[in-house]
């Protein structure tokens, strides 16, 4: 169709100069990932160069960091235990945790509550794709893994943890996952390995 830009993607500069498949390449629209994702000059953050304007490198097919970073698990959730949650919180903090967790969960694994979600997710999926421009219609929705996870969520369970350990992932062309999490650094300068 003409106007339409090759699948493969043009070749645009990355923030070193260097010449890359613009799918490749991420303009940085989150600001909230700041001190989560390393956006250093140093780091792996695939970024397009600083001259060349957002709006720009978009048409030419680089993608939105918002959109194109996935935060994944990088250590288990482990539940507190009531005296930690003691600890934590206050002396007696267990008890009305405990019975809002459990609220909670009634509601997570109720009827009511996943036909509710599947509405919204509908009345959303029918907006967008009123808004979207007609590239996007012809993408596959996935109604149905959707239906299926919302379905999950009767074997969810909501807990109460201590620490929430992640590690931010951009998928590149081929499939291949580059890690962009920003590590803390550790005394003598050497990057740790903790999230």
């Amino acid at each position: 169709e003409a106007g339409e830009l090759p699948s493969a993607g043009l070749l645009i500069p990355d923030r070193s100069g260097r010449l890359r498949r613009a799918p490749n390449l991420l303009v940085d629209d989150a600001p909230w990932l700041d001190g989560r994702v390393d956006k250093s000059p140093s780091g792996h953050l695939p970024a397009v160069h600083p001259s060349l304007s957002s709006s720009a490198a978009l048409r030419l097919g680089a993608r939105r960091l918002s959109s194109a970073v996935q935060e994944r698990p990088d250590a288990p959730l482990v539940a507190m235990a009531e005296e930690r949650i003691n600890e934590v919180l206050y002396a007696g903090a267990a008890g009305p945790v405990t019975l809002q967790l459990e609220s909670w969960n009634r509601s997570l694994r109720s009827r009511a509550f996943r036909v509710s979600l599947r509405r919204a997710i509908s009345t959303n999926r029918r907006w967008a794709h009123l808004s979207a421009s007609s590239a996007l219609k012809r993408q596959p929705t996935g109604a149905d893994s959707c239906g299926r996870g919302v379905d999950e969520l009767r074997h969810g369970r909501i807990v109460a943890v201590e620490e929430i350990r992640s590690r931010f992932e951009v998928v590149q062309s081929g499939g291949r996952a580059l890690d962009v999490t920003l590590r803390p650094r550790r005394e003598g300068g050497v990057d740790g390995g903790d999230g």
